[in-house]
């Protein structure tokens, strides 16, 4: 469960227990070792290869088993099939003569590797006795296993013991991380999971995960033993608005085929429910209808099932409900909802003895405090039913111990700690699908364990760019206590990098770009590009430009991912990412620019500078393009991709701070509005950001409008206005979170106001005056009700003012205003609405005063002239970019760019005095 809207909306899936994969479906051969620190036993060494997840004890001992000769795999009749595959197709990578053999007395010469449960393989027990490795204590664990290596019987050998097939299939997974060099390390690993549950659900909004992504995501969790599938896509309208009907045709052989793939891979698929918007609880053909659909599930291989009651109405919807549970709103939903799921456990999963237990996720799903419902709930639901939670919060930034124990106690769960498991939402994006969340998992305490059977997290819509967390959930989820977030997200990035030169480098550096989550403050801003910029204006504030920087490195290593990031070993996480990756390139670009715009700075070439801030611009434009589809059904469209979460904005701002202070700009007064509005803003989402000149940031309000809520700008003081664009939802063209019905309306003193137009449906706001109207507030009114409650962005809350004296013969052209060339803002621009002829010019007459120079930046063709006693002379020659003539002398009363034949004049400011 998440949300669209972050504070209201989530949703849960169910659970498992059992199972990983076999072998690496989704990447290319795997790395031997991974980088990053590990917790192991005192008596391992620097030859000990890491693991991951962080086995319970790891000792570097035994002896090397080379794999590059002769290689028997030596199994039971009963030995665990995917474990037997896994083992397979991983010993070939190494060896080119592998034999899978029942015992090993044939085996003449070579290595020999032993596989499976004391049980179902008596070779296993035999071999590790010659080892002298007591396994017992160590398979008396669920999913345990012993990897041992040494000499049995005069070879060299591996011993692979599970406690149960999964374990068998879990040592070859750590197999895989021990060979190096075509052999296997001296290695004595004993290991088993803390927690029994461990995986995803699938249960954000948006469009589900493609059928291949599932199938590559069951490899991947067979690879990191993770065992648990839920399967809850909220948009796949069997599971949730049409869930009494069945599934036939293609549906019924896909889910067969995922079904097939994850028992494969040792992965338990859960099948969750959604009928929560329109049952009738105690009405007996809904509960047919449920079972029906279970029974068909049933027949396709599915062993574990789940009812999702989560975001839905918390009131009864029918006549029958409400007579049969009077306890009143909340108590009796409780017992409405235990009614059925009792039922349901009755007549279905009683009668499979090989079913694990149902589970579910209840209407109140979040917070660890007492409440009727959830004690209702706990008293009257059947105490084999496993129940999911989200922590304190839908989305949980921290997630203790001491709060699990107590939301135990709330549910009536605490008898059994296992009844309770978390649905955790992270890394799931669906309610802010312009980003990604790579961060490493924090803020889970390390025993957990101790209080819950398990975790599934909650992916991104984008499946194959959740796996780096979804790697550091594994890990965590078997050995919590062994977890440490930064080496193991390494860890994860260098296996979906591979092996390709620079491939670690470029994606540990995309993943940077991508790590504040939710406002988190243990989770920064672009950790590493933050200390770079940091590093180069403290070297800059200090007098000293550095000729290579760390950020110049880091500059231009972003602008080459593109390239690098096309060729790492997961396909399927470039696919995903890739538009954030091009903006992230962009970002590199605008970043090296506005270190080639402070050098001219440095230099006193204006004419340099003036370049590097054109190219400059151009690559904030298409960092700020809409480029990654929504990925929802509701409300398809384009977002703008965000990377480096307001760190490259902050730096190009500053940059152009610095080169307006040397050109001599400051922006006119009344151009700088304050936000004047009657809501509040989500999170960081402040209404300053409206005013920011960046549509990457919004003004996100925290609800949805009521008739007569207000959003709007002060300017300070009363101006000439020529022009408002208001840039709603997440792009120009996509109806999504804005005010759908408003009214613009602009006043003089904030209490008279005068209509200018009204607006419905329409992301972009725009009205222009052909005679511009005197005011100092600008706002709109909210005239109706969202639809479906949808709440407001303001990407952008442009004002175009005018100031007195000046004029042109030249209209602007649509979307242009004269008083942008004299706004003391470099970036913006007036533009003519037709080539330019002789006699044409811009004039700006003023109150007589000393004016040592007059820069003009743009491109046009003429002369610059002064007045003095109304008399206009000339003062120098326009040049295309960047002119600064030297005026000196009297007081002068106008400046004039009087202008040539040529191209329709663009002028981005006339600017008097310039202060170098």
């Amino acid at each position: 469960m998440t949300h669209e809207r972050p504070s209201l909306r989530t949703r849960m899936a169910g659970v498992g227990t059992a199972a990983v994969v076999a072998g690496s479906l989704l990447l290319s051969a795997a790395p031997a070792a991974l980088a990053g620190e590990q917790a192991v036993d005192s008596k391992a060494t620097a030859k000990t290869p890491a693991i991951y997840p962080v086995p319970q004890s790891v000792v570097s001992q035994g002896r090397d088993v080379p794999l590059n000769g002769k290689v028997t795999l030596v199994v039971g009749q009963a030995t665990d099939k995917p474990a037997i595959i896994s083992a397979t197709a991983l010993l070939k990578e190494s060896s080119h003569n592998v034999t899978v053999a029942l015992d090993d007395s044939n085996v003449k010469n070579g290595s020999v590797v032993y596989l499976g449960t004391p049980q179902s393989n008596p070779e296993v027990a035999d071999a590790l006795g010659a080892l002298g490795v007591d396994a017992a204590p160590t398979l008396t664990h669920a999913e345990g296993y012993v990897l041992a290596t040494g000499t049995v019987k005069g070879r060299s050998a591996a011993v692979l013991a599970g406690a149960d097939g999964s374990g068998s299939f879990y040592a070859v997974q750590t197999l895989r991380q021990v060979i190096s060099d075509k052999d296997i390390a001296p290695v004595r690993v004993r290991d088993w999971p803390l927690m029994s549950v461990r995986g995803t659900v699938e249960g954000f909004y948006g469009i589900p995960w493609s059928h291949q992504a599932r199938l590559d995501q069951f490899a991947f969790y067979g690879q990191e033993k993770m065992n648990t599938y839920i399967y809850s896509p909220k948009d796949d309208p069997l599971l949730r608005a049409q869930w009494r009907e069945l599934y036939t045709g293609d549906q019924l052989a896909q889910l067969k085929d995922l079904i097939d793939t994850a028992t494969a891979n040792h992965v338990k698929f859960t099948y969750a429910l959604s009928p929560g918007n329109d049952i009738c609880y105690s009405n007996p053909a809904d509960l047919a209808s449920t079972v029906a659909k279970f029974e068909s599930l049933y027949a396709l291989g599915v062993h574990n099932f789940y009812i999702a009651l989560d975001d839905i109405s918390p009131y009864l919807q029918c006549a029958a409900d409400k007579a049969m549970f009077p306890k009143g709103n909340f108590r009796g939903l409780a017992d409405a909802q235990a009614y059925y799921l009792n039922a349901v456990n009755a007549a279905f999963i009683k009668k499979h003895p090989d079913v694990g237990p149902l589970e579910m996720v209840p209407t109140n799903y979040a917070g660890s405090g007492a409440a009727p419902y959830k004690a209702e709930l706990g008293a009257t639901m059947d105490k084999d039913i496993l129940l999911q939670w989200t922590g304190e919060n839908v989305v949980s930034h921290r997630i203790t111990t001491a709060s699990t124990k107590a939301a135990q106690v709330t549910y009536g769960t605490a008898a059994d700690p296992r009844g309770l498991f978390i649905w955790d939402n992270y890394p799931v994006n669906d309610f802010a699908k312009n980003k990604l969340f790579m961060a490493p998992l924090i803020g889970r305490d390390a025993d957990l364990y101790t209080a819950t059977s398990g975790i599934t997290a909650n992916p991104m819509i984008e499946s194959y760019a959740s796996l780096p967390t979804l790697f550091n959930f594994a890990d965590f989820t078997w050995n919590g206590p062994a977890y440490q977030p930064k080496p193991s997200m390494a860890a994860a990035l260098k296996l979906l990098a591979g092996s390709n030169k620079g491939a670690v480098e470029s994606l540990t550096a995309f993943a940077d770009l991508n790590q504040n989550w939710q406002d988190d403050p243990l989770t920064p801003s672009a950790p590493a590009l933050s200390a770079d910029v940091a590093s180069f204006w403290a070297a800059y504030d200090a007098g000293a430009f550095p000729a290579r920087s760390a950020l110049a490195a880091r500059a231009s290593l972003i602008q080459h991912m593109p390239k690098v990031l096309a060729k790492i070993a997961s396909a399927g996480f470039y696919a995903d990412t890739k538009h954030w990756i091009d903006t992230a390139a962009n970002w590199g670009d605008a970043t090296q620019d506005a270190l080639d715009m402070l050098q001219a700075v440095k230099d006193n070439d204006g004419a340099a500078l003036v370049k590097a801030r054109t190219k400059l611009n151009a690559a904030v434009a298409a960092a700020g393009a809409a480029t990654q589809p929504t990925q929802s059904g509701a409300d398809q469209g384009l977002v703008v991709p965000q990377v480096g979460d307001g760190v490259f904005q902050a730096f190009v701002a500053k940059a152009k701070s610095v080169a307006d202070a040397w050109l001599g700009a400051v922006p006119a007064a009344g151009t700088a509005p304050k936000a004047v509005t009657s809501m509040q803003a989500y999170g960081n989402n402040v209404p300053a950001n409206m005013f920011d000149g960046d549509t990457g940031t919004i003004f996100w309000t925290n609800n949805t409008p009521v008739v007569g809520d207000t959003i709007g700008a002060d300017l300070g003081a009363p101006a000439s206005i020529t022009a408002v664009k208001i840039q709603q939802s997440d792009s120009d063209i996509v109806q999504a979170d804005m005010m759908y019905h408003a009214k613009l309306q602009y006043s003089v003193d904030g209490t008279t106001w005068t209509d200018a137009g009204t607006f419905d449906n329409a992301p972009v706001i725009n009205a222009t005056f052909a005679t511009p109207v005197t005011a100092r507030y600008v706002r709109i009114v909210a005239t109706a009700v969202n639809p479906g409650g949808k709440w407001i962005k303001i990407r952008e809350f442009t004002v175009s003012t005018v100031p007195a004296g000046i004029t042109s013969t030249i209209a602007p052209a649509a979307g242009s205003t004269l008083s942008a060339a004299v706004d003391g803002r470099v970036d913006t621009a007036w533009t003519g609405a037709r080539a330019a002829v002789l006699g044409d010019n811009v004039t700006q007459l003023f109150d007589a005063r000393t004016v040592p120079s007059v820069t003009v930046v743009g491109t046009a063709s003429g002369t610059v002239q002064v007045q003095r006693g109304g008399v206009w002379a000339k003062a120098g020659k326009l040049k295309a970019g960047y002119t600064k003539v030297t005026v000196g002398g009297s007081p002068v009363t106008g400046v004039r760019l009087a202008l040539d034949r040529g191209p329709a004049p663009v002028i981005n400011e006339i600017i008097l005095g310039a202060a170098q």
